[in-house]
């Protein structure tokens, strides 16, 4: 998260309008899913947030194959983001563009490679405007990201992004999903917090006395971990 964003992690879709169901009740599903493709956010409860200043984006992942023609990558991180994600998280765009409005409301095949894959799959030219498999499923590249590195030895740069809407069509609705919430100022932040927190236990029923069934880390979070480990 930025200077003024926090995630809350491990949120698994149970709440969520997406569900394997069958007949009448998955006719229900499909008119709720149809009414919320207006609302950016997949976790609708935080629009109950009274803080409009606040920007939430959501975030599920899964690891696959992704394949080019005869070149593939292994164990690649598949990221299904809102759109807004492109102003909420770090990612930047190199080459082409982020994934758009449009297609996270329709789910379409859009993707944008991280450097490593883009240059496993494409060695010799630009990936922007070809196309890609994952999980046996075309997506068309409309951009790659800028090179980031690696941490602690691990490549960041080993990743693909989609619409979380043709996320769940490819991995199924039952995910952990990670919404990251970015505030305008320092002053919302730990307010925003507090009511996330409240708003979540409400929706999780998790008891007055018992532990939270979910994780909620600021970026001093991870920089207090960055520092405990190097």
């Amino acid at each position: 998260p930025g200077r003024h964003g926090f995630v809350t992690m491990r949120l698994n879709q149970r709440f969520g309008v997406f569900r394997a169901d069958t007949g009448r009740r998955r006719a229900h599903h499909l008119r709720q899913i149809d009414r919320y493709r207006r609302v950016p956010q997949w976790q609708r409860f935080l629009l109950l947030l009274p803080y409009p200043e606040l920007d939430v984006g959501d975030e599920a992942t899964a690891t696959t194959t992704v394949k080019a023609g005869n070149e593939v990558g292994e164990d690649v991180s598949i990221r299904g983001l809102t759109a807004n994600m492109a102003d909420i998280g770090t990612t930047v765009v190199e080459e082409g563009r982020y994934i758009s409005h449009f297609e996270e409301r329709s789910g379409s095949p859009a993707c944008v490679l991280g450097k490593e894959v883009a240059e496993r799959l494409f060695p010799y030219g630009s990936a922007v405007g070809k196309t890609i498999r994952i999980a046996n499923e075309d997506h068309s590249v409309v951009g790659v990201a800028e090179k980031i590195g690696t941490v602690l030895g691990q490549s960041k740069d080993n990743f693909v992004i989609i619409p979380i809407s043709a996320f769940f069509k490819i991995f199924g609705p039952r995910r952990s999903v990670t919404i990251h919430v970015k505030a305008a100022d320092s002053s919302s932040l730990e307010p925003a917090i507090d009511q996330v927190r409240l708003l979540l236990r409400s929706r999780r029923h998790v008891a007055y006395n018992s532990p939270e069934n979910f994780y909620v880390a600021t970026s001093d979070t991870f920089l207090s971990l960055w520092s405990s480990i190097s």
